[in-house]
């Protein structure tokens, strides 16, 4: 486990038991709860998310750290240490998904810019929340996995982003992520829709 990290409550155990705090009544002080809400809901940001294991390509199964500069879908994305995957949540699909930043090293596609123009491109995204199920491309298909996956409030956030300029020899080094055995495909893979 990191250190210094808390696991947020989790939706599918109910919480362990603990002495109760009072809170003001609504009725007594109406203007108190929407206030109360919100620092409640800022106590437990998730500002990391620590996937242990699961995903079949193991560049996936990383630590994610918030970046609240960087948004996608209304919601901050999260980076790898560096900063080379982002997870970011796809609204129209109200899913989170996992992608490349630089897709192709020689013309510097940017799926950072797709995704934030609502394409729908990763490696992976999310089918059900509860039981942490995820597609998965992998060997040039998609496959349901089931991810370890850990929400945080450790107090850290994603790496600074570096200068980006468009000229090849100032790309990372290693693009795209290797789905299969197969030489570079060009182009990221679709998405099958999620069934409503």
């Amino acid at each position: 486990a990191m250190a210094g990290a808390q696991p947020l409550p989790s939706r599918s155990r109910p919480p362990p038991e603990r002495a109760s705090v009072a809170l003001p009544a609504a009725d007594v002080m109406p203007y108190a709860a929407p206030a109360v809400a919100k620092a409640q809901k800022q106590a437990f940001a998730v500002d990391t998310v620590h996937i242990r294991g699961g995903f079949l390509n193991p560049k996936l199964n990383a630590v994610y750290h918030m970046d609240s500069s960087v948004q996608v879908g209304s919601r901050a994305t999260y980076w790898d240490e560096q900063r080379r995957f982002f997870m970011y949540y796809q609204a129209a699909m109200k899913r989170w998904a996992i992608s490349i930043r630089i897709h192709d090293a020689k013309t510097g596609e940017d799926m950072l810019d797709h995704a934030r123009r609502g394409g729908l491109c990763g490696f992976a995204f999310e089918v059900d929340k509860l039981t942490n199920q995820w597609k998965e491309f992998y060997e040039g298909r998609w496959v349901t996995v089931q991810i370890d996956i850990h929400k945080l409030c450790t107090g850290k956030r994603a790496p600074p982003v570096a200068a980006r300029t468009t000229a090849s020899h100032d790309l990372p080094p290693e693009t795209p992520l290797p789905m299969a055995v197969k030489p570079e495909p060009p182009s990221l893979p679709p998405q099958p829709p999620q069934p409503p």
